[in-house]
């Protein structure tokens, strides 16, 4: 993952502990973290406020390289209605990028039209070494996703 951006979609209520848990893994395995969240300044995570690196409306997953969705289900519900947080997962899986995510982002993923497959895993290690590659057997299934 050496020299890689892993983009972590962060919201109101989502663990401040597992955020920075994830990116200190991100960067132990030389990658960069980069936290985006629907606002920049004082993110009401569990455990206290967080600040993003970028704000989601004007920080696409275009400039990432994987992307990690640290959502509550409330979270998720809620973004279902924000086109740039749709966009955002709809952009990383058809440039065929690691998605890894909690369970409670399932609204996002499904509302942007994310299909499981090897490159869409849980936060675990799995996410870390997803995260170093693309996943070109989606290629011809993302192109013809029609989340609406």
């Amino acid at each position: 993952m050496v020299g890689r951006k892993v983009g972590i979609l962060f919201a109101d209520g989502s663990a401040k502990s597992e955020i920075l848990a994830l990116r200190e893994r991100v960067a132990a395995a030389g990658a960069t973290a980069v936290l985006i969240a629907p606002q920049l300044l004082g993110v009401a995570t569990k455990g206290g406020k967080l600040d993003a690196d970028g704000q989601l409306a004007g920080t696409p997953s275009v400039t990432v390289d994987a992307i990690a969705l640290m959502l509550t289900h409330e979270a998720a519900t809620a973004l279902c209605a924000d086109s740039a947080a749709v966009q955002f997962v709809m952009d990383a899986f058809g440039h065929l990028k690691a998605i890894g995510h909690t369970s409670g982002a399932t609204a996002l993923l499904d509302k942007a039209g994310v299909v499981a497959d090897e490159g869409v895993t849980a936060l675990g290690p799995e996410f870390i070494v997803a995260a170093s590659r693309r996943f070109y057997a989606r290629e011809s299934r993302a192109s013809s996703t029609n989340p609406a």
